[in-house]
């Protein structure tokens, strides 16, 4: 994601995910499955109204999550409406720099 050439926007959001390693092995899905504070990319998602698809059909991002720590499905794809250039922004605050542990992030998406 960080690098592809279609989703710029969500570039920053993808690499404050872990270090190199972890972004070389990682998945959207299994992001979205990991507890606070380490599911960094789900706030963009979350801000973007991502849609989320599974064997059970797709869900909004916000119902996903809710019932995530119940879930037994397996993430096959995220839908999302990219937002118009220059409009969305992703910061991630931490105590250890560069890759340490959220302590908060925020997405903002200006329509």
């Amino acid at each position: 994601i960080a690098r592809h050439p279609d989703l710029g926007t969500l570039a920053k959001a993808a690499r404050a995910v872990g270090g190199p390693a972890i972004r070389n092995m990682a998945t959207v899905g299994g992001n979205l499955f990991a507890p606070s504070p380490y599911g960094d990319f789900a706030v963009a998602l979350l801000a973007l109204d991502a849609t989320v698809g599974t064997d059970d059909g797709d869900t909004p991002i916000e119902t996903f999550l809710a019932g995530r720590d119940n879930s037994r499905a397996i993430v096959t794809s995220v839908s999302l409406t990219l937002p118009r250039a220059g409009s969305f922004r992703f910061l991630k605050v931490s105590r250890v720099k560069p890759k340490g542990v959220s302590v908060l992030s925020i997405t903002l998406v200006l329509e």
